[in-house]
């Protein structure tokens, strides 16, 4: 049998459109991308009247803002049309993408056969009309010639921020700087030191998410009852994660969600198993081996190979 290699060919035309205020201080919004692409075989012949998956990522900056997916169907010309910004949600808040953070792309990845295997990765670079928009929109120099978000008036050297999630109208004080608008960007997924550690996990709402360690803090001595003890001290953690005492074991579903990330966190011992804190019964654990994702009930007393690796909420 034939494999079927498939690519994404030529962005056609990728437009702004339906602009909308959403956010103060990302001031006019886009509400949709419209975006579109062909897609073809290794033959470059068009893959026709077909379902594809999509996965399509804003990139900021170094980060990742927002990520939504898609089934679109090709047409008769292999054509398949979307509007980014209307898609299933995966992880970050549209209306506050901050567009004049860093450089911005649209990142998409496909899976030609419908399903979420991307085998297809595409990367453009949004130029011009977000920067444009912004200029125009976003800020006003106000007369200490420091950015006012949200046109309010502030005392030299300060703005106002005014967002959804933590409202700050009217306040002075606040230093404008990268690190405030990083604290503040809709999606930290991805190491994030500031944040102790590898941010894993987002809520749909992106406001809040999950934070691994970024090293194990017991490698193979500890019974399940001692973990939190291991978790707790500080000296098995790295500079980042010493900042915060809030760290604790994964539940199995937070532990699998780390296994499916491993190598983007790192530092795991593929060959051992980690706790989670989802008890079987009184006697029994559940663990998850990083080399399979193999899903054990173990006893609590039990040390041979099994590691831990702390997490915390944001």
């Amino acid at each position: 049998m034939k494999t079927k290699i498939y690519k994404l060919s030529a962005v056609l035309i990728i437009i702004m459109a339906n602009l909308l205020i959403s956010s103060p201080i990302f001031a006019q919004a886009f509400e949709k991308i419209s975006y579109q692409a062909v897609i073809r075989d290794a033959n470059d012949n068009l893959v026709t009247n077909q379902i594809v998956g999509m996965q399509v990522s804003i990139l900021v900056g170094a980060g990742t803002a927002y990520i939504e997916t898609h089934t679109p169907t090709t047409n008769a010309n292999g054509l398949i049309s979307i509007e980014i910004g209307g898609g299933t949600l995966v992880s970050g808040m549209w209306s506050m993408i901050y567009w004049a953070y860093g450089e911005c792309y649209i990142k998409t990845d496909v899976d030609p056969t419908g399903g979420t295997n991307y085998t297809i990765t595409a990367t453009s670079q949004l130029l011009g009309v977000p920067y444009a928009i912004y200029a125009e929109t976003a800020i006003t120099a106000d007369t200490a010639g420091v950015a006012d978000f949200a046109n309010h008036s502030e005392t030299a050297g300060t703005a106002d921020i005014a967002l959804n999630v933590i409202d700050y109208t009217g306040g002075t004080g606040i230093d404008i700087t990268n690190d405030v608008i990083s604290a503040f960007y809709s999606n930290p997924i991805g190491l994030n030191p500031d944040l102790g550690g590898y941010v894993f996990y987002l809520t749909p709402d992106g406001k809040h998410g999950l934070v691994a360690a970024k090293q194990d803090q017991d490698a193979g001595t500890s019974t399940w009852f001692e973990t939190q003890n291991f978790i707790s001290n500080p000296a098995n953690h790295n500079t980042e994660g010493k900042k915060f005492t809030d760290w604790r074991l994964p539940t199995l579903y937070e532990l699998e969600l780390m296994y499916d990330q491993q190598n983007a966190i790192g530092g795991f011992t593929s060959s051992h198993h980690y706790w989670s804190s989802t008890e079987g019964d009184n006697t029994y654990v559940w663990t998850v081996r990083f080399n399979d994702g193999m899903l054990t009930l173990d006893n609590k007393l039990n040390v041979t190979g099994k590691n831990i690796r702390a997490v915390r909420a944001f």
